[in-house]
């Protein structure tokens, strides 16, 4: 951020804030006492399930905050999105049993790809990168035909498809699947 002139807008993407559980992960709201030209943004798409109704907000000091509000479109936001917004973060209990669950499958999944010599990336949020060693694309495709969704193709990381995690059950049927897969090369 010291390299960062004043009048560069900094933004800090936090749509999976809730499922970090990093000790690292830096406390990016103190760094808007230091910094005006930042922006932080999260989301109730993820953790609170709220993903079809396309509900934000940004956090960031009172002046870029008002000048943002001068180009925002009007009723960018739905009155029951902000409504379902609002109950969603009086269910705190909801949010943290979601991140619990997130976080027990995903060990699930870790402990799965590890007995088959599958490497994976570690993630602090609700999916997880594994590299197929084969064409993401080809491995997608393999698995849309056996009723499975993933992410292929993402930049210098061709061999790696994203993996949103489910519930145990869901992603025991993945891991059967991406055997089957593994198996046929």
């Amino acid at each position: 951020m010291a390299k960062v002139p004043k009048d560069v807008l900094v933004v800090i993407d936090e749509a999976y804030y809730e499922y970090v559980t990093n000790k690292d992960y830096p406390n990016t709201l103190s760094l808007l006492k230091e910094h005006e030209n930042i922006i932080i943004l999260r989301t109730f798409s993820k953790a609170y399930g709220l993903a079809s109704l396309r509900v934000g907000y940004g956090i960031a000091n009172k002046e870029l905050i008002q000048n943002l509000e001068k180009v925002r479109n009007p009723f960018n936001v739905t009155s029951i999105g902000m409504e379902l917004a609002k109950v969603a973060l009086e269910d705190r209990k909801f949010v943290q049993d979601t991140v619990i669950k997130n976080r027990k499958v995903l060990e699930y999944v870790y402990s799965e790809l590890d007995k088959r010599q599958i490497e994976y990336i570690e993630s602090n949020a609700n999916f997880v990168f594994i590299n197929t060693k084969k064409d993401a694309n080809e491995v997608f495709a393999k698995l849309l035909q056996k009723g499975i969704i993933v992410r292929p193709g993402f930049p210098k990381m061709e061999s790696y498809i994203r993996v949103t995690i489910g519930t145990r059950e869901e992603m025991e049927e993945f891991i059967k699947k991406i055997e089957l897969i593994k198996k046929e090369n």
